[in-house]
């Protein structure tokens, strides 16, 4: 418990340095392969070895078939195989909610590229403020174990994730000084995206079990019910793609002519029948050939047209 007297000396310090939290280090925990860092304001990288202390600003990178785990205040991180990613901010402050002394952890990592899983650890007395950036998505956490990929995707295995709109470096240095201090509810699917990661209640909820999406190019996320019909139906909207496809190419020389493809319905079943016919010019004796029920051909002599016919029946239940 502190002393007043403490209390006042932490208080005229913070005035004196303008410092409004301090320092959080993350440990290395496991490293897999060659795994590299490059400390704040350093031109050189240099091996990542186990028990390494990381401070804020560091940027590592695995490579091929590489990774390494690193403890920040009790959050778990591991990054995968060709992963390269920076740690923006490490930082806490003490803060009074209802009543109660906590401690909230700010972390703001950077992705550039690649993907990593994360286990973000909160207890009654310290919470979490934790963020991951890319350029494509961010994801704002509570409680969470969840997977971060660079090109936009946020997969969620257990708690609840806001996902919002990727940022650049300098957007994340602008909100440095800004703590969010979540409810002591825990989530649930009637939390606000507010109580998750703060801000103006943009974003997209992720719950456990749920991916999003978000186009790199044009911002725009695919809700995780949207995600899963899509998927769903994927099948059949790929094959009615191709087909309108090859309904659209141009006709080659000697390519034999595709009439329009028509459904007869049979009881619950469709069923297809396509037609195709070919003709050219032979100069060759006279032969007949039956190949099966399903196709036949025949060529007369002299200079005559030779016509393949060719029925297809396609059952779709």
């Amino acid at each position: 418990m502190k002393t007043p007297v403490k209390t006042a000396i932490v208080a005229a310090l913070a005035m004196m340095t303008g410092l409004s939290a301090f320092a959080v280090e993350a440990k290395v925990t496991s490293v897999s392969g060659k795994v590299q860092k490059q400390e704040k304001g350093a031109s050189a990288w240099t091996d990542v070895k186990q028990n390494d202390v990381l401070k804020e600003g560091t940027m590592l990178s695995t490579g091929f078939n590489s990774s390494v785990t690193i403890n920040i205040d009790g959050s778990i991180c591991t990054l995968q195989p060709l992963t390269r990613m920076s740690l923006e901010q490490l930082s806490q402050k003490d803060v009074s909610q209802n009543g109660k002394d906590k401690t909230v952890t700010k972390t703001a990592l950077y992705i550039d590229t690649g993907k990593a899983s994360f286990k973000v650890n909160s207890t009654d007395k310290k919470l979490n403020d934790f963020k991951v950036h890319s350029p494509a998505s961010t994801a704002s956490v509570r409680g969470t174990e969840f997977t971060f990929y660079s090109v936009g995707t946020v997969r969620t295995l257990n708690g609840l994730v806001a996902v919002s709109a990727g940022r650049t470096r300098e957007q994340v240095a602008s909100t440095r000084d800004s703590f969010y201090v979540a409810p002591e509810e825990k989530p649930s699917v009637f939390t606000p995206i507010k109580d998750v990661g703060g801000g103006n209640g943009g974003g997209t909820p992720v719950f456990a079990g749920n991916s999003v999406t978000t186009n790199i190019d044009t911002g725009i996320r695919q809700d995780p019910v949207s995600q899963k019909q899509s998927a769903a139906g994927g099948l059949a909207g790929n094959t009615a793609s191709l087909a309108a496809k090859e309904a659209r190419a141009p006709m080659t020389s000697g390519q034999m002519e595709r009439p329009p493809v028509a459904p007869i319905e049979v009881g619950n079943t469709e069923v297809y029948e396509v037609s195709a016919s070919s003709s050219s010019s032979t100069s060759s004796t006279s032969s007949s050939t039956s190949t099966s029920s399903t196709s036949s051909s025949s060529t007369s002599s002299g200079d005559s047209s030779k016509t393949t016919d060719i029925n297809i029946t396609i059952n779709v239940q």
